[in-house]
């Protein structure tokens, strides 16, 4: 049985990035799951869960040890997170090769195990949530990625402030869905606002201001406010080449 499992485990490494340590790692893995595991189990998937060609054999592993442990436990948590950040991978992995459909049950996935395992209001889960939006988005359905955005802002604002990167980055979000929607009038006080305050955060020079800017120049552009877009377009370039 050793031999076959070392075999499977080495089938599953790239050969050109494969090292003994990760060979080793994914063998001690294999043969944890033929037993009740542990927290053991925890570190070893841990260790390769970063690694795309071992994650079908580091996610069963996560998965058998919630299976065993009470929620109560904090090795369940544990294990529900990293199981959470597999499932996230494998969506951005989909999305990327245009696979949406494959992409929203990987990211549904690992938005219930943080809701699980950190509460509905953690930045992380929030992060799962506005993915979850953008995959709604990329299959062409606005108006179900939309309260999901807005949650996420609204969220943000309570939990992080109003002037925190990533309440920034969801407030740009909800701006941009909205145009997308064709609500260009909606969008616009939306990418005003995180113009100006990405200006007052971080400076007019900082690359995600250089961003707010050209996202507004381009609404008044959607908007057939060219004039008002151009000189908006040339500032930006303008900085972004110093």
């Amino acid at each position: 049985a050793g031999h076959q499992l070392r075999r499977e485990a080495a089938f599953l490494a790239d050969s050109e990035t494969l090292d003994a340590a990760a060979a080793e790692t994914a063998l001690q893995l294999l043969e944890l799951q033929q037993e009740p595991v542990g927290p053991e189990a925890l570190e070893l998937a841990d260790r390769l869960a970063a690694r795309e060609q071992f994650l079908p054999i580091a996610l069963p592993a996560l998965e058998k040890l919630m299976e065993q442990v009470p929620r109560s436990d904090e090795l369940w948590r544990q294990a529900a997170l990293s199981a959470a950040r597999v499932h996230s991978s494998n969506a951005a992995r989909h999305a990327a090769a245009g696979q949406h459909s494959e992409a929203l049950i990987e990211q549904r996935r690992a938005s219930q195990l943080r809701i699980d395992g950190l509460g509905d209001r953690h930045p992380a889960t929030l992060t799962s949530l506005s993915n979850l939006a953008y995959i709604y988005h990329a299959m062409g359905e606005p108006k179900r990625a939309l309260p999901l955005f807005e949650q996420c802002y609204a969220t943000r604002v309570e939990v992080l402030g109003d002037r925190h990167p990533a309440t920034l980055t969801s407030l740009s979000n909800l701006a941009y869905i909205y145009h997308a929607m064709g609500e260009p009038k909606r969008a616009l006080p939306l990418f005003e606002q995180c113009y100006a305050t990405r200006v007052e955060v971080f400076s007019d020079r900082h690359p995600d201001t250089l961003t707010s800017l050209n996202n507004l120049a381009y609404i008044y552009h959607a908007m057939g406010e060219p004039k008002r877009a151009l000189p908006l377009y040339e500032q930006c370039y303008a900085t972004r080449l110093e």
